[in-house]
């Protein structure tokens, strides 16, 4: 998986302890030049919460999750993966920056590959007309 850097920031609301539930605010934050703004989601974080579904996308095909893995007496454990998008649900659409990003790399390589083809198509020419005249 590419290293990227970010910086990960949490917030969470009074537990409620009959639902054994609690509010999640994140804010992760891309540590690049030039500075991405960053992505910020608020949502339930429940044992019915699944990490392969439930995820937050992030740039470069990476996505991100948390687990509630224990709720005892208001007390809370959570852990946090980031795995590759590959492994999450297909309900996820790609971010356009990274479609953008993708369109301009594939257009750069095909750029690349036309004039390869030109510049062989012209030495050939060239031979094949010094073939003719022969």
């Amino acid at each position: 998986m590419e290293e990227i850097n970010r910086a990960y920031s949490f917030t969470f609301s009074q537990p409620d302890e009959k639902y054994k539930s609690v509010q999640v605010e994140i804010e992760i934050q891309e540590e690049s030049e030039p500075l991405p703004s960053p992505i910020e989601r608020k949502f339930d974080l429940n044992f019915f919460n699944f990490p392969m579904v439930d995820n937050t996308r992030l740039s470069s095909d990476q996505c991100f999750a948390l687990i509630l893995t224990n709720f005892e007496d208001k007390a809370l454990k959570v852990t946090a993966i980031s795995f590759p998008e590959k492994y999450s649900g297909q309900r996820d659409k790609p971010f356009l920056d990274d479609v953008i990003h993708r369109l301009q790399k594939s257009s750069r390589d095909t750029d690349a590959d036309e004039e390869k083809a030109v510049l062989q198509a012209v030495g050939t020419g060239s031979k094949k007309e010094r073939m003719e005249s022969e």
